[in-house]
Order: C-alpha cells, then structure tokens, then sequence
C-alpha cells in the first residue's frame, strides 16, 4: 500500500516521497534520456495514484488528482476497508507467545543469523503491543510500525535512522513468524495477508564501486586468507551472508 506521483512531463510513477523524478523521457529528441524534473511534488500538473490490494490479492492502482491530502485520505479508507473485510483468527494466543516459541524452534536457534532473528524481534515486541493477541493485529499497526521504526536513530550509524532495508526485513520476519506457526498448528490462519504488509522502498543503488586501483590496493593490504573471499565477492557480487555460508 502506498501513494504514487505521476510525472507529468515523462509519466514515470514515483513514490510518494520523492522530490525527483526517477523516469525516462519516452519520446522526442530526448527520448532515453533521464527526466530533468527536481521539484516533482510543487508542480501542479502532478497527479496523486493510491496504491492498494483487494481483499483476493489484486494490485490496484487509483487515480486521485492533484492534492496529496487527498490521497492520503482516500488511502486510508481503503485501509480501513480492507481491514473490516480480513477474516480474523480466531485465536487467544498472544504476539509475545508466539515469537517466544519461534526462538524455541531449533531449526531457528540453528540459524547463523539468530543473535540477529533476536534483535529484530525485540524490535517488533517493542513497537507493537506483544501482550495483545494475534487476532487483533490490523494494517494500520503494521502502517504505525514502519513509521515509528523509520524515525529511530541507528544504533550502527551515529548520526543516521533506522534504514528502510532493516524495517523491511522485521516486517518479512513477522510475516515468516505467522506463516510457520500455522504450519505448525500454533495458529488457525495468518492474521494479516501477505500482500497487505506495507510495501517499504529500499534504495539499494551504490554510490560508487572500487576503482582497479583501488582494489588491488586493498587485496596489497589484506592477508592471503582474506584475499580469496574479497575476489570471491569481486567477481560474483555475492552477499556477505552468501559467502560466509561457504565451505573453503
């Protein structure tokens, strides 16, 4: 779910936040070239879509107008709608219960990522009310969440707030969470579907890469052992979860 701008010189849809517009002119001399506009959400001429899924999953895209309050309003009516059509599970078991027995799993506690798996849960059973059952989480609390976890400061990155890539990855934790726990009879059904979780845009675009010189200064630094998995990620662009998992 979320609010989209349409350019009104090149048509691209961007977010709702942006400032510049991303698109390609699509015709004319220009035609291919980066669209020039900066100050996208001061233009008039700019147009507001909601975004949204239909209770069976369908992506659909509404046309607005011009007034930003508009659309956030229209948004949160379908919001709201959305919320009242969810079936709901009919279950006493609280948010709290169910984390604890996804950290009892001893596929989880196997995970090499665990230490991490508990510190974005203790995100999630800080932000939302882990007392309060599974059945009476809704959209607009997952809406809350992403908004009250983006303004948090990093505890990594002195000066900076929590990155949309982070609270990206407890909501597909909570998602993965609900999802085992009906596999394993702990819960009748999920209590938000997945295309209802809200979508977060997550700029993984680099702002440069290592020079050939660059580079081979920094294998010159590094022991023999640690040279091998540099070139390893140099050439593949493998993550860094991805190669510690290998055996050398």
């Amino acid at each position: 779910m979320g609010i989209i701008i349409e350019c009104p010189k090149c048509g691209h849809w961007n977010a709702g936040s942006a400032q510049v517009c991303r698109g390609l002119i699509r015709s004319g001399s220009k035609k291919g070239n980066p669209c020039d506009v900066r100050n996208l959400r001061r233009l008039s001429a700019k147009e507001y879509l909601i975004e949204y899924r239909s209770s069976d999953g369908k992506k659909i895209r509404e046309r607005v107008g011009p007034n930003k309050l508009d659309a956030e309003y229209r948004l949160q009516e379908m919001k709201n709608h959305i919320d009242d059509q969810a079936p709901k599970v009919q279950s006493s078991v609280t948010l709290s219960e169910i984390f604890d027995w996804y950290l009892g799993l001893p596929e989880t506690k196997k995970k090499i990522a665990f230490r991490r798996i508990e510190a974005r849960i203790k995100s999630l059973r800080r932000l939302f009310n882990a007392e309060g059952k599974v059945q009476e989480l809704t959209v607009r609390q997952l809406e809350l969440f992403v908004a009250q976890r983006t303004l948090e400061d990093s505890p990594m990155k002195k000066g900076e707030k929590i990155a949309p890539k982070t609270v990206k990855e407890e909501l597909s934790l909570l998602k993965s969470i609900f999802k085992k726990a009906v596999e394993f009879g702990e819960l009748p059904a999920v209590p938000i579907r997945g295309t209802s979780y809200p979508e977060i845009e997550v700029n993984n675009i680099r702002e440069r890469i290592f020079s050939e010189e660059e580079f081979q200064r920094l294998l010159e630094a590094t022991p023999q052992w640690l040279q091998r998995i540099i070139i390893m990620a140099q050439g593949t662009g493998m993550r860094q979860n991805e190669i510690i998992q290998l055996t050398w």
